[in-house]
């Protein structure tokens, strides 16, 4: 990769822009990421996708797995994910989940927010086994009790369900990150 506009590679913006990329890269790999000059539109670097369509990462195949047992017990899974614009993760998601045999749905920010939580209750009563959605959507207000596994893909909303955990008590709800080691991401959590 060659930057030939070296005031550019000082400036903060294009820091914000490199730190993006590589924070999205490990959850987005199945599609081609590229970094944009955000004046010029001149492309600063490409990266082809290491997955195709037919493939499935290591860290998929482990929610796939997760959602599986939690299915032979009678648990349902609510899983988040932070990329539902422009690298939306959440049909991905939905199609790998559901070619194993699970019942899934996707809560998009277009159920109104005074809709969600009778839009949710739906999908548990259609009989569900997977809710994925962003946790932007869910972060406040809503009974979420039928999902006792929330397996997060980034860290800030993790806490969002350790929180659950002590307002419901003795309700089991289990959390955990999920993440690629050698990574942007890993670095970032070892700073925690």
């Amino acid at each position: 990769m060659i930057f030939s506009d070296r005031c550019w590679v000082l400036h903060p913006h294009f820091w914000v822009l490199v730190l993006n990329v590589l924070l999205a890269w490990p959850d987005t790999c199945f599609r081609a990421e590229e970094a944009i000059h955000p004046r010029t539109k001149q492309l600063l670097a490409f990266v082809p996708p290491i997955f195709n369509d037919d493939d499935i990462s290591p860290k998929e195949a482990e929610l796939v797995r997760i959602c599986k047992e939690n299915k032979a017990v009678g648990r349902k899974v609510l899983a988040y994910t932070v990329y539902t614009g422009k690298r939306d993760t959440t049909t991905r998601l939905k199609t790998l989940l559901q070619a194993a045999g699970l019942k899934v749905a996707v809560l998009r920010a277009s159920v109104s927010t005074d809709s969600r939580e009778d839009w949710i209750m739906d999908q548990v009563d259609r009989g569900i086994d997977v809710l994925v959605c962003n946790p932007e959507l869910v972060k406040t207000g809503l009974d979420l009790l039928d999902f006792p596994l929330h397996p997060h893909f980034w860290v800030d909303h993790l806490l969002s369900s350790v929180g659950l955990q002590c307002l419901y008590g003795p309700t089991s709800i289990a959390a955990f990150l999920a993440h690629w080691p050698e990574t942007t991401r890993e670095g970032v959590l070892s700073r925690l």
